[in-house]
């Protein structure tokens, strides 16, 4: 197990995948709260080309930084009044 390979792809299969996971998660959050059926968004993150092509060669503090973003943006109140 102490191997070139494990050292240089262990991060990246485990950690980053449970990152972009988590981000998924909080998108699929986020808009089931502002639209009661949002399976549709489910489908749109799953074919979209950003998500095939550019997070899975993300180095891994932009996928954290994009994460937590996501994440932010979630628990981020809105101020729904026209004062």
């Amino acid at each position: 197990m102490d191997n070139s390979w494990v050292i240089a792809h262990g991060p990246r299969l485990l950690v980053q995948t449970l990152i972009a996971s988590l981000m998924d998660l909080y998108t699929i959050k986020y808009y089931r709260r502002w639209i009661e059926d949002g399976t549709w968004i489910i489908m749109v993150i799953s074919f979209s080309s950003f998500v095939g092509l550019n997070l899975p060669t993300r180095t891994l503090a932009n996928s954290i930084e994009a994460s937590l973003f996501i994440i932010a943006f979630y628990y981020y109140q809105f101020n729904n009044s026209n004062s």
